[in-house]
C-alpha cells in the first residue's frame, strides 16, 4: 500500500506538470479557474491512480508491480480518469457535471469523451515511461540489497563453523546411486558432495573425499538423481543440469535479473542458478524479496 500511496503521488505530480505547461482540454480558455482547475485535476488523479492502481492488482492477483501489471494499470485508469476530467472540465466550464458529455446539437455523445480518453493516452505514454524506469530503479536496489544479504549470511555461516571436537563423531548421511549400467552402484556420503552435473546421460558428482576434491561418473540421469537426493535438504536443484550442496556454497555473484552464479568451495567451477529457482535459493538463504519485474 506504501508504494501504491507514493507511486499515485508521483503521478499526481506528473499531472500537474503536464497540465500546466501543455494545457490540454482546453485550460488555456479557463482564465480565472485555470490554477483551481489544475489543482483540482492533480488531486483527482491521485485518487484515481490509487483506485487504479488497486483494481489493476486485483485482476494480476498478486502485490509486486511488473511491466505488465503497469499496462493493465493505465488500462484501467486511463477510461476513469478520462471520465472524472472531462465531468471536471463541466464543473469549471459550466458549472454542472454534464454539460461537457453533450455535443453541440444538445444531445448525449461520447465523442467528447473519446478526444479525452485520446489525450489522457498521450500523457499516459509519459507517465509510462517514467513509471517503468522507477520500477527497474526498484528492482536493481532491490537486487542488490539481496545479495548483500545472500553474502553476509554466508560469511556469517563461515565464521560459526567451528572444528569438531575429538570426542564428537560428526553425523554422516549415505546414498546409494544406482545407475543405468550393469552394477553401477555408488554409495556416497551426501556431506562429502559438492555438486553434481549432468551431461546427457552421464552426471559428473564432485566430492571433496579426505580433504581433496575429486570427481566420479555415473550413468545416470537428472531426475533420477533428484529422486534419490530429494530428501536431503542440503541438496538444491538450482539448474536443469545441476545438483549442489548448499553447504559447499562459497559465494554467490550475478542478479537475480541475469541469473546467480554460485562459488563452489574448493573448485574454480561457477554453476548458474536457473530464475525459476531463484525464488526457493533466496527463501533457503532467508533474505526472499519483492521483485517489481
Amino acid at each position: 500500500m506504501k508504494n501504491i500511496l507514493k507511486d499515485s503521488g508521483i503521478i499526481a505530480l506528473m499531472t500537474a506538470f503536464v497540465l500546466s505547461f501543455l494545457q490540454p482540454f482546453g485550460i488555456e480558455q479557463m482564465t480565472d479557474k485555470r490554477m483551481h482547475f489544475i489543482v483540482f485535476v492533480s488531486v483527482l488523479a491521485f485518487a484515481v491512480a490509487v483506485l487504479s492502481y488497486s483494481i489493476a492488482r486485483a485482476i494480476m492477483h498478486h502485490s509486486a508491480t511488473k511491466t505488465k501489471d503497469i499496462i493493465v494499470f493505465h488500462a484501467v485508469n486511463i477510461p476513469i480518469a478520462s471520465a472524472v476530467i472531462l465531468t471536471s472540465i463541466s464543473w469549471f466550464s459550466w458549472g454542472n457535471l454534464h454539460s461537457a458529455w453533450y455535443c453541440t446539437q444538445g444531445e448525449f455523445s461520447v465523442i467528447n469523451y473519446l478526444i479525452v480518453c485520446l489525450q489522457v493516452a498521450l500523457m499516459s505514454v509519459f507517465i509510462f515511461v517514467v513509471q517503468v524506469y522507477r520500477t527497474k530503479n526498484r528492482n536493481l536496489q532491490a537486487e542488490l540489497e539481496t545479495m548483500k544479504a545472500i553474502n553476509a549470511h554466508l560469511e556469517e555461516r563461515l565464521e560459526g563453523i567451528d572444528a569438531p571436537k575429538e570426542s564428537e563423531t560428526p553425523q554422516q548421511n549415505f546414498v546409494t546411486l544406482v545407475g543405468n549400467t550393469n552394477n553401477a552402484v555408488f554409495e556416497v556420503c551426501i556431506e562429502e558432495i559438492i555438486y553434481i552435473e549432468s551431461m546427457k546421460n552421464y552426471a559428473n558428482i564432485c566430492l571433496l573425499h579426505n580433504g581433496e576434491v575429486c570427481n566420479h561418473s555415473l550413468r545416470i540421469t537428472i531426475k533420477q538423481l533428484r529422486q534419490s537426493l530429494d530428501g536431503f535438504r542440503c541438496m538444491f536443484a538450482c539448474h536443469r543440469a545441476f545438483i549442489v550442496n548448499m553447504d559447499f556454497i562459497q559465494s554467490v555473484s550475478g542478479r537475480r535479473s541475469s541469473g546467480y552464479q554460485l562459488q563452489m568451495f574448493g573448485t574454480d567451477k561457477h554453476i548458474p542458478i536457473s530464475r525459476t529457482y531463484s525464488d526457493e535459493f533466496e527463501r533457503r538463504m532467508g533474505v526472499n524479496q519483492n521483485y517489481a519485474i
